[in-house]
């Protein structure tokens, strides 16, 4: 979150962050039995909000999960926590939570999911990492398979994220990439990942990643720079090969990456440049 103290959406009221309570017994809390989206403004528009609340939806039914609100009344929620905040941008991330009930992991011990809503001002002017690039490590830690947990359900269970986290620090650089079981490149531990070799850029197949929405919005700026893109499982060594390399993130947009354990790539690399130039234009277009 940005650097000052956020504001939280909570039981039909707009609280400072420290006066904001959740029970004990909610499984949120027992379990990681939640689901969230996190957005962000550009101009003071909300982007993508309802690709984001359309994912949301997708989250919930594959975990069971009844949404306590229509379409409408979350993207109402959302949007008045964006209004609350200062002046400049706004970061949001909507949490639906299983709700509270006795000890035990049976969702229907949880009559009523709960709605939170968490806002904070994002620093202002240009992220220092668009200049600087960010320093990564493939973690050892791998990507939950889709035989464990979907990786479409953008869910609170972060536990194996938070693990190759602290390999990355344990080894002096920000952030981690996680390999699938089977050994192929997915994402990093809060973003999804693009490289480049000889103009074309490259991902990890969806199936095995999450599908983000800034993710998709890149899509849309290479097919517009016609630049070619596939998505297939690549070894590492494709990665630590590549001429240049950049995450996506709803919060950071486009940043490039400056290393990878040994590899040493440019920041930020020409198709870098002119992907994040693009999605600018983007975010600028559909402003309110």
């Amino acid at each position: 979150m940005g650097t000052e103290a956020p504001w939280i959406w909570i039981d039909g009221k707009i609280i400072p962050a420290q006066e904001a309570t959740v029970g004990v017994l909610d499984h949120s809390f027992l379990y990681g039995d939640s689901i969230y989206e996190t957005v962000r403004t550009y101009g003071g528009t909300l982007f993508r909000l309802d690709a984001h609340l359309d994912r949301l939806d997708l989250s919930a039914a594959r975990v069971g999960m009844t949404l306590p609100a229509d379409r409408a009344t979350v993207r109402a929620i959302v949007t008045q926590v964006a209004a609350h905040g200062a002046p400049g941008e706004v970061g949001v991330r909507l949490m639906i939570s299983r709700g509270e009930g006795p000890l035990g992991i049976d969702p229907s011990l949880c009559p009523t999911p709960r709605i939170l809503a968490f806002g904070w001002n994002l620093p202002a002017g240009p992220n220092p990492l668009e200049a600087q690039g960010i320093d990564l490590t493939i973690a050892d830690t791998r990507r939950n398979p889709a035989s464990a947990l979907d990786p479409a359900i953008k869910s609170g269970n972060f536990l194996n994220n938070i693990q190759a986290y602290r390999e990355a620090k344990a080894r002096g650089v920000s952030d981690a990439v996680l390999l699938t079981v089977a050994g192929h490149v997915a994402e990093g531990t809060t973003w999804n990942l693009f490289w480049v070799r000889d103009g074309e850029v490259r991902t990890g197949e969806d199936r095995g990643i999450l599908l983000g929405v800034t993710r998709a919005a890149v899509f849309e700026a290479l097919e517009q720079l016609s630049i070619p893109v596939t998505c297939d499982a690549f070894l590492p060594e494709d990665l630590l090969s590549a001429d240049e390399a950049f995450l996506t993130s709803s919060i950071r947009g486009v940043i490039p990456i400056s290393s990878i354990d040994l590899a040493r790539y440019p920041v930020p690399g020409p198709i870098t440049e002119r992907v994040r130039e693009e999605y600018a234009k983007i975010t600028e277009r559909e402003r309110a």
